[in-house]
Order: C-alpha cells, then structure tokens, then sequence
C-alpha cells in the first residue's frame, strides 16, 4: 500500500540578530531544511505526452502528487515513500486542490 502522506521540504536561511544571512568558513549560506508532512489525496504517474515534453526540456517528470491547495507554500521539494523529488511545476486544478509535477531527485545532485 502506497503512503497517503509526503512530506514537504522547506528551505530556511539562518540569519543574526540584525537578519543577515549567516555563512559559513567556505562562504556559502547556512539554513536550514524544515519537514512537513501533509495529506494526499492521490499520486499519479505522469501522463505520456507530458513525460515527453519534459524530457525534451531537459527535465524527467515521474509522478503527480494531489493535495489540498491550503497544504501547499510554495515549497520546491518533497519526500514520498523515503524518495527526494523536485517540483517541476505545480498545477492548479481547483480552487481547492493543487497537483504537484515532479522528478525524482539525482543522488548526486548537492543541496
């Protein structure tokens, strides 16, 4: 039986008491990933001709997650049955639902 929950991942920058970005020794930004985990009501694979259209972009687009569009901030990754995927693009269906088209995540791809 597939998981009926993902989880969204977030992205936050560590900032100073002033709001500044903190860095760290090699200069690049420091944040933080925070974990969500939300409700779905379906996952999908993806449709033939968008799988198509996707891989002349460049892009492999795998599955199609549908939740509730008040469950959803804007967040670029997420986690489905202990796989990392990218938002490819999310598509609103109704005013209460949203789908999410996504790839999976390359292993060797650096966060």
């Amino acid at each position: 039986m597939d998981d009926v929950v993902c989880k969204l991942l977030s992205q936050k920058y560590l900032k100073d008491e002033n709001g500044n970005i903190l860095k760290d020794e090699n200069g690049r930004e420091r944040f933080k990933i925070d974990e969500r985990e939300v409700p779905l009501i379906s996952v999908d694979r993806v449709w033939g001709d968008e799988y198509y259209k996707g891989n002349a972009q460049g892009l492999r687009p795998s599955l199609r997650f549908k939740m509730n569009a008040l469950n959803y901030e804007g967040e670029e990754r997420l986690i489905y049955m202990g796989e990392e995927y990218e938002l490819i693009r999310p598509d609103r269906t109704n005013q209460s639902e949203i789908t999410l088209i996504c790839q999976r995540r390359s292993n060797n791809v650096k966060q």
